[in-house]
C-alpha cells in the first residue's frame, strides 16, 4: 500500500475513533423548541441540529422520547446527544454543553381576568395550587424553592394550560418560548393569559453524554459558532421567535458556564 494513502487512511481511522460512535439524537415534546406534528419531528431546536448535522455530515435522526428516558440515556451511554434542554446549576456537571442556542423566561402566568397580583416567589407560594407540566425543570426548581402547592401534570404544557382556563387552579408555570405555541394549539387568543410573576431566566443548550469525545462536543461548538457568524443561526431565530437574538446568545466559543 502507497505510504500517503496508508497515512490517509490512518488519519481517517483516528478521527473516526475520536468522533466516537454514531450519535444517538434524543429530545422530549417541548414546542416550539422540539415537537412532533403530521408525524414529522420540528420546531427550532430541529432545525437548527438538522443544520448543523448537514454541516458535519452527520445523519442520525432526532427521537422523540419521555424526558426521563432521554435522561437515563445520557447518563448510561457516550455519544448521546440531548436537543435543547436548559443549562443550570444543578445540570452542570452532568453534561458537555454546546451554545447557547435560547433564552427561556419562566414566568407564573394566570388567566386575563384574574385578581392575582403577585410581586414575589413568596406569595406564589400561599397560592392554593400552581399547574406546569411534570417534565419541566420549573417543577424541579420550584420544589427546590420549597413549593409545596405545585400541581405537576404529564406531557407537554396543553393540558395545565387547558385547566388554568377552565378555574381549577389561579396559576400556571411556563417559558415564554412555549406560550404562544401553546395558545394555538388550544385555540385561544393572545390575551387569554398574562404573567403575573418572572420566576427565572435560562439558556438552552445542546447537551453530550459526559462520555462523549470532546473533539465531538467541539467540532459541534465550531459549526454552531459559524452558524452565528454566517447568519444563518439569526435566521432561525427570527423566523421562530419573531425577533433577533439578543448579545449573550451570539457568544462563540465551548461555554465555559451557564446562566
Amino acid at each position: 500500500m502507497p505510504a500517503r494513502l496508508a497515512a490517509l487512511l490512518l488519519t481517517a481511522l483516528l478521527c473516526g475513533t475520536a468522533q466516537g460512535q454514531a450519535l444517538q439524537i434524543v429530545g422530549t415534546d417541548v414546542p416550539p423548541l422540539i415537537y412532533q406534528h403530521q408525524g414529522r419531528v420540528q420546531g427550532f431546536c430541529v432545525d437548527l441540529v438538522q443544520a448543523l448535522q448537514q454541516r458535519l455530515k452527520d445523519d442520525a435522526p432526532i427521537q422523540l422520547l419521555p424526558w426521563p428516558r432521554v435522561i437515563a440515556m445520557a447518563q448510561a451511554s457516550a455519544d448521546v446527544l440531548l436537543v435543547c434542554p436548559k443549562r443550570t446549576r444543578e445540570r452542570e456537571d452532568r453534561f458537555q454543553w454546546v451554545g447557547p442556542l435560547y433564552t427561556s423566561r419562566t414566568f407564573f402566568y394566570v388567566r386575563a381576568d384574574s385578581p392575582v397580583r403577585l410581586r414575589s416567589l413568596e406569595q406564589a407560594r400561599t397560592l392554593s395550587g400552581v399547574l406546569l407540566p411534570r417534565a419541566s425543570y420549573s417543577y424541579e426548581w420550584l420544589q427546590a424553592q420549597g413549593f409545596d402547592n405545585l400541581k405537576p401534570i404529564g406531557g407537554t404544557g396543553i393540558n395545565p394550560l387547558r385547566m388554568l382556563m377552565a378555574g381549577r387552579e389561579p396559576a400556571l408555570v411556563l417559558e415564554d418560548t412555549q406560550l404562544q405555541a401553546l395558545l394555538d394549539e388550544a385555540e385561544l387568543p393572545a390575551h387569554s393569559v398574562r404573567p403575573a410573576y418572572l420566576a427565572l431566566v435560562t439558556d438552552g443548550y445542546l447537551a453530550f453524554s459526559t462520555a462523549t469525545a470532546a473533539t465531538r462536543v467541539r467540532a459541534w461548538q465550531q459549526q454552531l459558532d459559524q452558524m452565528k457568524r454566517d447568519g444563518s443561526y439569526e435566521a432561525l431565530h427570527q423566523r421562530w421567535f419573531g425577533r433577533k437574538p439578543g448579545a449573550e446568545l451570539m457568544r462563540t466559543g465551548l461555554p465555559a458556564s451557564g446562566r
